[in-house]
């Protein structure tokens, strides 16, 4: 298993854990971790659009082993698997989910914050 599909995995129960209720984090800490999630993401964003620009057609001459070394450049930067934007791929991926367990973990104590208020006012009567 790779390290990125290791990673999704175990955000995934994360994901799982925080929107079932059994984990929750901070309601602080949640929202600094959705924010800087966002910053990150953007960031990922925009590193893997930029990966095109680390292509090329004719660096390294008309030879044929000059254009196999480009096709192996290129491939390095958007082709392969294991190519910058599929690498980026399951950052933002990860990243993503991460998120999401700040976002579920928020919206849980906005739930119990509800319930609170709800419960409080029928009290009053």
């Amino acid at each position: 298993m790779s390290e990125e599909s290791e990673a999704s995995t175990l955000w995934n129960g994360f994901v799982q854990d925080s929107a079932s209720g059994v984990l929750i984090v901070d309601r602080q800490v949640a929202k600094d971790c959705s924010a800087a999630c966002t910053v990150l993401l953007d960031e990922l964003m925009a590193i893997r659009r930029s990966a095109h620009t680390l292509t090329t057609e004719d660096a390294f001459g008309d030879l044929q082993s000059g254009k196999d070394l480009r096709d192996k450049f290129n491939n390095k930067a958007i082709g392969d698997t294991d190519s910058l934007t599929s690498v980026m791929e399951s950052h933002i991926d990860v990243v993503t989910l991460m998120k999401t367990v700040s976002e579920n973990s928020i919206k849980s104590y906005e739930l119990q914050d509800a319930e609170n208020a709800h419960s409080i006012a029928g009290t009053d009567k």
